[in-house]
């Protein structure tokens, strides 16, 4: 009897040695299939933009409309055998705010097709976008948990969905200010490796640095500034109207002083241009 014992155990282990091996393969071939999918959803996309150009954004969000009318339709009819309140307040929580639902698609799409193809024009929006995405996300949790409070009662649901409420402006402006501080630590660390590279090269070759280089550093202006230069370095760098930016840092402005803060925190940590004349 004690003999047999170890035949037992090298079975086992057999066996799941060949299951962790199944898994494995498992692995391997999921991670393949999704990697397949990737690429033919990239495939696609590009040959979605390319054939419809800047107006392809606005027929996804269309068609994203249909489909939108499609689930709430599908809501409807789920409800008709049971007849319930919540499901009937979803539904018309859903279509009487198409209007927000549809810009919102539009918003995305066109972010989504901007930041393929027009990344570096587009880079200094994404901050907006984002915090977008975020605000647009807590108000629809926000209405959910107001239509699941009507038939719960509870005060939980009740309070966070009133703290939300009071708190979307000030949430956007946060989100929006972290965003910024976020993409300029970015374009910062972009340059640092880019110099770094640069340096590694002229090392290597032994020669100076071409002044032709690619490498671009965000600086403040001194050729166009009003303040200390910041919306002139951002216009500079980004190739773009400094307009854009000033309107920017005002629409900032009105959100609880987050466009002044920023400003002045851009002040500080951007430098100057050194290659500007500088007012002492």
């Amino acid at each position: 009897m004690a003999g047999k014992k170890p035949k037992k155990s090298h079975r086992t282990a057999k066996r799941k040695t060949q299951l962790d091996k199944r898994m494995e393969d498992f692995g391997e071939e999921v991670e393949a299939l999704g990697k397949r999918v990737e690429h033919k959803g990239k495939h696609i996309e590009s040959w979605w933009h390319r054939t419809f150009g800047i107006a392809g954004p606005f027929i996804s969000a269309v068609i994203a409309m249909v489909f939108f009318f499609l689930a709430v339709l599908a809501v409807r009819m789920v409800n008709v055998p049971f007849n319930t309140g919540f499901l009937a307040d979803i539904s018309s929580f859903l279509m009487d705010n198409t209007g927000i639902f549809f810009l919102l698609f539009v918003l995305f799409s066109y972010s989504s097709y901007f930041s393929r193809w027009h990344f570096k024009s587009f880079r200094p929006f994404t901050p907006i976008v984002t915090a977008a995405g975020i605000t647009a996300c807590l108000w629809i949790a926000m209405n959910a948990m107001d239509i699941a409070n009507f038939y719960i009662g509870s005060t939980v649901l009740f309070d966070i969905a009133y703290a939300i409420s009071r708190l979307l402006p000030f949430i956007f402006g946060l989100a929006v200010l972290l965003g910024y501080i976020i993409l300029i630590v970015q374009i910062s660390m972009e340059s640092r490796k880019g110099m770094e590279r640069v340096v590694m090269e002229h090392a290597r070759r032994h020669t100076k640095v071409r002044e032709d280089t690619d490498l671009k550093r965000l600086y403040r202006s001194g050729k166009d500034k009003i303040l200390g230069g910041v919306c002139g370095g951002l216009a500079e760098y980004f190739h773009m109207d400094p307009v854009i930016f000033r309107l920017m840092f005002v629409l900032l402005a009105f959100a609880w002083g987050f466009g002044i803060l920023f400003y002045i925190i851009c002040w500080i940590v951007i430098p100057r241009n050194p290659e500007h004349k500088w007012n002492r």
